[in-house]
């Protein structure tokens, strides 16, 4: 934990038992998840187990602690945003990978406006950021994973909020030109 300016924030890595258990230790603290990432522990090691590790890396700051965290298949998260979008709670970061065929998305919400998930290859994710852009809506949060050899998308897009940027490069090199 850091304590800078008279507010607690802190960051943790470890695996999903860890990771969770860390929220609620945390959660009883006065620290809420707020940002949220995840991936593959060693990616392109070997391994003879069946079950890819992941390594979960969460940003905690002071706030409300009654926010969720959920990691659900694609429609069951699809289906949470619109569940809690009825509290007045929207996802503000969230993660995908791909898992058995099956596409996964984990995600920290917050209370707020209205926020769309967006989850389509690449070329499609593209047009669709510039369609939302154009209509006023701010790209908040993105991921990429690879799904049947293509490249996917992940993002979430808050109304209001004025257009966005998107920059896609295909290694840092690009992204950095």
């Amino acid at each position: 934990l850091i304590r800078d300016r008279e507010v607690y924030q802190g960051y943790w890595v470890s695996g999903w038992d860890g990771f969770t258990k860390n929220i609620d230790d945390w959660r009883k603290k006065g620290l809420r998840l707020s940002r949220v990432s995840s991936c593959e522990a060693m990616p392109g090691q070997p391994s003879f187990s069946s079950r890819v590790e992941r390594t979960y890396i969460g940003v905690f700051e002071g706030g409300d602690t009654g926010m969720p965290f959920w990691e659900l298949d694609r429609e069951a998260f699809a289906a949470k945003i619109a569940e809690l979008r009825r509290e007045g709670i929207r996802p503000t970061d969230l993660y995908a990978f791909q898992r058995d065929g099956a596409v996964i998305i984990g995600g920290t919400f917050d209370r707020g406006g209205h926020t769309d998930l967006v989850v389509e290859p690449r070329a499609a994710f593209e047009k669709i950021w510039r369609s939302r852009s154009d209509a006023g809506q701010g790209l908040i949060a993105l991921d990429s994973f690879q799904d049947r050899g293509e490249r996917w998308f992940a993002g979430l897009f808050e109304h209001g909020i004025g257009g966005s940027s998107l920059w896609v490069a295909e290694d840092e090199r690009g992204f950095r030109a």
